[in-house]
């Protein structure tokens, strides 16, 4: 008997009545359910990858083939085993991770149950011993796991349901409040559901109603304030956002025995920027740094970091920012190296290629003209190079733009006098006969990222607010090295920040936007990371370079930094590629 169900191709207005309690404000959502398929499993949640959805239940896990819904693989708890109430999941890297209460027995044990997709074999188990409440579900967000202990009966034991987030040793660290009014519509059930939807708000669900309550979850507030609710075809328990086709919201019907996939359309997110949030999966392609140190006493050996590429005649060149000398006595020239491939790298000189010329200012984040997809374009046959300077010893600490041009590469003018003060890491690309700028505010703390439009490049008009401000709970403390690229008629901007709960880190996060200055960020920031496993870059990576290369696949080039203590300010210059968005969703 064939199992996938048609749906009638109609669209659900996202809005929810009156009559369930709830005086919300109308989310500007529509629903298209798609598919539907028979899982004997769908009771209490569902998770999804690329190529399968996993239907559970509370003592079962059923593994379907995402287009044709036959299931493929069956895991059956044993009749010894403590798994006696699993409830939603996720799919990361590979792993299923299944939130598990023992509910409603007493006392309450709460776990996280691990699986391997591919072999739908159980494999491991995180336990929380001393929780309070029963875990409902997790999720994977912006570097941190995320859960929800729901509590149930009458309304001052539902209230005591909290979202919480967890630090890498699943101890948790921050925990919110549910509104009340979302509260008064669970009773007496509690919170079943949670995922984090591509527009970088947090979707849950109840026990048995047919919505989905839309939250924003700041830092500053304990709790969470509800955006709006969502008609949603299946009534309550776990849902699960497809990853890898990011508008795909998937549920159960757990009295049919159903799956249920339907297609959201973001009306306040353009279609065409939706696709660009999906996975954002870098691939480091090289055994180390492709730049690094200088040799002893050479001008570069002790700092390197920001490095500024550019593709010319099939041959890739290579600026970067090098100091010699303490953290408190660094002045910053640019080296040159060049390369073939973009991966492998030799320098040009062991002498800098560029100073500023009084040997107090500090040549810092370069950052060369650029056109459509990160590529470099020449002013009257000349290559124009801005960077922001500063003379780090100095009693103002101020940060000035400066220009500079080339015809070769090789030789430079001195530097422009200042076009523009309190600049760090800026950005520019021509467009339509505009300079479009973008760069790091750093008059005061928090640094944020300010845009600023001119007619010739040397005279600009800043944008009276700042475009990118810390509004991510990964975010702390500053946002910096702004790295903009245009391509198919949108702008891509990959940021940086200090990477909050993770000591001692940064990461870097991406933003998509039409006009450059209404900006949507990743809703799965970080999306590039320190990698332990690599010691030359576990804690930094910032101060990048991206480049669309003629093949469509995306490279970026980037500076970091290893464990402290922090002798060098940057480290190495390293490098990843990226396949592009992997899905062309259905918009029309």
């Amino acid at each position: 008997m064939k199992q996938i169900i048609a749906v009638p191709a109609i669209l659900i207005l996202a809005t929810i009545s009156n009559a369930q309690g709830l005086n919300a404000e109308f989310i500007d959502r529509q629903i298209r359910p798609e598919k539907t398929f028979k899982a004997t499993e769908a009771h209490q949640g569902v998770a999804v990858d690329d190529h399968h959805v996993y239907a559970i239940n509370n003592r079962a896990i059923g593994k379907h083939d995402k287009q044709s819904g036959k299931r493929l693989a069956i895991w059956k708890a044993a009749e010894d085993s403590p798994l006696k109430h699993m409830n939603s999941g996720v799919v990361i890297n590979g792993k299923l991770y299944c939130a598990h209460s023992t509910w409603p027995n007493s006392p309450r044990e709460n776990s996280v149950e691990i699986w391997d997709t591919k072999t739908l074999k159980h494999i491991g188990r995180q336990t929380f011993p001393a929780s309070d409440g029963a875990l409902t579900w997790v999720d994977f967000h912006q570097g941190s796991w995320w859960g929800c202990f729901a509590h149930y009966g009458e309304a001052e034991q539902v209230q005591r349901t909290e979202m919480v987030r967890f630090n890498k040793q699943w101890i948790i660290e921050k925990s919110w409040k549910f509104p009340t009014k979302i509260l008064k519509s669970f009773l007496p059930y509690s919170c079943s559901g949670g995922s984090w939807g591509p527009d970088g708000y947090l979707y849950t669900t109840g026990h048995d109603r047919k919505a989905a309550y839309v939250l924003n979850v700041t830092e500053d507030n304990e709790e969470m304030g509800l955006v709006g609710t969502m008609s949603i075809p299946t009534a309550g328990q776990g849902i699960a956002w497809d990853r890898g086709d990011i508008s795909m919201l998937y549920g159960n019907n757990r009295s049919a025995k159903e799956i249920h996939a339907s297609r959201v359309f973001f009306h306040e997110l353009p279609p065409k920027l939706l696709r660009w949030l999906g996975p954002q999966e870098w691939q480091r392609d090289t055994d180390g740094p492709i730049v690094s140190l200088g040799k002893s006493n050479a001008f570069d050996d002790t700092h390197i970091f920001a490095p500024c590429v550019a593709q010319e005649n099939d041959c890739f060149r290579l600026w970067y920012c090098g100091s010699t000398g303490t953290v408190a006595e660094r002045v910053f020239q640019l080296g040159l190296a060049k390369s073939d491939d973009g991966r492998e790298f030799h320098r040009v000189s062991t002498d800098p290629a560029y100073s500023f010329g009084d040997g107090k200012h500090s040549v810092l984040t370069p950052t060369l003209l650029h056109g459509v997809n990160g590529a470099v374009v020449r002013d009257h046959e000349k290559l124009r190079m801005w960077f922001s300077a500063t003379h780090f010893s100095g009693p103002t600490g101020l940060h000035t733009l400066h220009e500079t041009t080339s015809s070769d590469g090789n030789y430079w003018s001195k530097p422009t006098p200042p076009q523009l003060k309190n600049v760090y890491a800026p950005t520019i690309i021509k467009t339509d006969e505009k300079y479009l700028m973008w760069y790091t505010d750093v008059a005061a703390d928090p640094w944020v990222i300010r845009h600023a439009k001119s007619d010739d490049g040397q005279q600009w008009k800043v944008h009276e607010q700042p475009v990118l401000t810390i509004d991510q709970p990964w975010e702390r403390t500053r946002l910096f090295y702004p790295t903009v690229v245009k391509t198919d008629g949108i702008y891509l901007m990959w940021y940086g920040s200090y990477w909050n709960g993770q000591s001692q880190k940064t990461a870097i996060g991406f933003a998509v936007s039409i006009d450059g200055i209404r900006w949507h960020k990743h809703p799965q920031n970080p999306v590039l990371r320190p990698d332990k496993s690599r010691p030359w870059e576990s804690h930094y990576t910032t101060s990048q370079s991206v480049m669309r290369l003629p093949n469509g696949t995306w490279r970026i080039w980037y500076a970091s930094r290893k464990s402290p203590p922090f002798v060098n300010k940057y480290f190495a210059i390293n490098t990843a590629h990226w396949m592009g968005p992997k899905n062309k969703l259905d918009i029309e």
